[in-house]
């Protein structure tokens, strides 16, 4: 009867150490995914300010600056069509 119940005490633990091990690397992975789009709004507003302001940018132009219409301040943004 003791023997039964360790058995189960042991798969228990082993079960545990295993979703917590399988805890962790789902959290790696949605910490990296977090990471590679922390830059994505930006990135969004830049092309919408390409866009709206393409048909002020001289050709060959590797850096404009362009009004934010989100905000009373410019960007910097690369155009890096002309390189």
């Amino acid at each position: 009867m003791h023997t039964n119940w360790s058995r189960k005490k042991s798969a228990s633990c082993a079960t545990i150490v295993s979703d917590l091990e399988r805890c962790r690397n789902k959290r790696s992975l949605q910490e990296e995914a977090l990471r590679e789009s922390a830059d994505k709004d930006k990135f969004r507003l830049f092309g919408e300010l390409l866009i709206a302001g393409s048909h002020s940018i001289a050709k060959n132009n590797s850096l404009v600056r362009l009004q934010n219409y989100y905000s009373s301040e410019g960007h910097l943004c690369r155009n890096t069509a002309g390189s």
